[in-house]
């Protein structure tokens, strides 16, 4: 488990990583270089029904479509991997994967359906698990490297409120944050080498931005996997 999660307060534009005019809190998480910069999400599109198909399959496909535009969280295209890059560029976009399928996998779906805890006996929620790896981004990135001074987002007594404290969460806003939070992160961290240390040391061990990355991508590795479980429990959709 991370050490701890916060969310940062900011003046600063997150959602474009502190550059540029204000936009919408939506974006792609892709990579041009070791740290990259924070572009407009490319939602997923329901290609339209050819004229060769069945009539039951075209009424399941303008189903689904009603569905996707009734969910407050947006389904975003997967980056590419980077099979062939140096170091930096291949654990950036590593994370940059797992941070597009955590929200993949909540996208479609109804509040009450983000909030479902349909694993028993286990507290998770898919909406558990997003805001909980947002407080994880800002903890790591914002308050462990790059020392800033930070308020927690869901869980201010460290008591485990963001995976239980879900009644007044809506999907919409916890995306918000969630992007927000990635963002401050990638503005934190762009172009900055692996090998620098970060500005607090949690157990006084001296820690690098390569172990953080690593550490990240092992955290959202493991949630991924849980949120696998929780959206084929929903509704029965598997995948990336």
């Amino acid at each position: 488990m991370c050490a701890r999660r916060t969310c940062i307060r900011s003046s600063s534009n997150l959602a474009t990583g502190g550059r540029g005019p204000k936009s919408k809190p939506r974006f792609a998480f892709s990579r041009s270089s070791s740290a990259g910069e924070v572009i407009d999400a490319k939602p997923l599109r329901r290609a339209s029904v050819t004229s060769g198909a069945s009539e039951s399959g075209a009424t399941a496909l303008r189903h689904e479509s009603i569905l996707w535009a009734m969910s407050p969280i947006e389904k975003l295209e997967l980056p590419p991997k980077q099979r062939a890059a140096n170091e930096a560029d291949t654990v950036w976009a590593m994370l940059d994967f797992y941070r597009t399928t955590l929200v993949r996998k909540c996208a479609g779906l109804s509040d009450d359906d983000l909030r479902s805890r349909c694993i028993p006996p286990s507290n998770l929620s898919l909406m558990g698990i997003l805001r909980h790896m947002a407080d994880v981004e800002v903890y790591w990135f914002g308050q462990v490297f790059g020392g800033d001074e930070v308020t927690y987002a869901y869980d201010p007594e460290m008591i485990g409120a963001d995976f239980d404290d879900l009644s007044e969460s809506s999907g919409k806003a916890t995306a918000t944050t969630f992007f927000e939070c990635v963002a401050r992160s990638k503005a934190i961290t762009n172009d900055v080498n692996l090998d620098t240390l970060s500005a607090k040391r949690p157990g006084d061990e001296p820690i690098n931005l390569r172990y953080i990355v690593v550490h990240l991508i092992e955290e959202y590795a493991r949630h991924c996997g849980h949120a696998d479980l929780l959206r084929e429990v929903l509704d029965g959709e598997t995948g990336d």
